[in-house]
């Protein structure tokens, strides 16, 4: 569970929202390698709209549903995390509820476990969770079927990072149920941050197709002054080819001029 002397940055203090932007760019580089790149990863983020969605005198939804998809290397696939706040008017109570997971949160590719791309994604949904501080967080079961290998140790860590406490069924903390909360209770982190020592860079789109222009033209420049270099050395090579005397006189007299 986390405690105040890790070196992990978390923060409780609930913060004004700012809605996500719809396209994000992930670069995310290799825990084990953090100079290698793993792999860049489009961000969607799609939110209901109060307005337009059904809505009735007792009852009121906001919803957040944030998808990641992998565009680089092998193997990509789609996954996503969602969440919601319900509130609920009733004539004789009043009913405040966050979803965290939807229902479920998980990543079915093995290969995208152990990248934090699963934290950075929670860590949004806490922030925009947390606009509501005084929500009640709904009930988090962690069930056996999930409690396999290692990833029952990952599993527990990855809520427990965000501030939420389990009651566990026994000392094997395979099976339990999240402890009543407030929102306001939840915890950001950082620690998934490049700039931070992490390993995910964030960026907006306009700023990743710039990047992406720019390398590009740079390479492009490169490739000319390659071009142009191989040109002018098979221009020498066929004027050895076709001169091999006065190569040979020039080579003697100390001349490198071979024209």
């Amino acid at each position: 569970m986390t405690t105040e002397n890790q070196s992990n940055t978390i923060s409780s203090i609930a913060t004004t929202y700012v809605d996500r932007p719809e396209l994000e760019v992930l670069q995310i580089y290799d825990r084990r390698n953090p100079e290698q790149i793993w792999g860049t990863g489009i961000v969607e983020t799609i939110y209901n709209d109060p307005n337009t969605d059904s809505i009735q005198d007792y009852y009121n939804e906001d919803r957040i549903t944030i998808y990641f998809e992998r565009i680089t290397g092998k193997e990509n696939s789609k996954f996503y995390f969602t969440a919601s706040h319900t509130y609920r008017d009733f004539p004789d109570s009043k009913k405040e509820i966050i979803s965290l997971t939807g229902g479920s949160v998980s990543i079915h590719n093995s290969l995208y476990r152990g990248q934090r791309i699963g934290t950075w994604m929670m860590n949004e949904i806490v922030k925009w969770a947390k606009q509501w501080p005084e929500a009640n967080i709904l009930k988090i079961t962690l069930g056996e079927g999930d409690a396999y290998d290692e990833n029952m140790e990952r599993r527990n860590r990855f809520y427990e990072q965000f501030g939420i406490e389990f009651n566990y069924h026994d000392e094997s903390r395979k099976t339990g149920a999240s402890r009543p909360m407030k929102a306001h209770k939840l915890n950001t982190v950082d620690f998934w941050d490049k700039n931070k020592n992490g390993n995910i860079i964030v960026q907006n789109c306009r700023d990743f197709m710039i990047s992406v222009i720019t390398k590009n033209d740079k390479l492009l420049k490169e490739n000319n002054e390659i071009t142009i270099k191989n040109e002018k050395l098979k221009k020498k090579i066929s004027f050895f080819e076709s001169n091999p005397i006065k190569t040979g006189i020039k080579q003697i007299l100390g001349l490198n001029n071979y024209r």
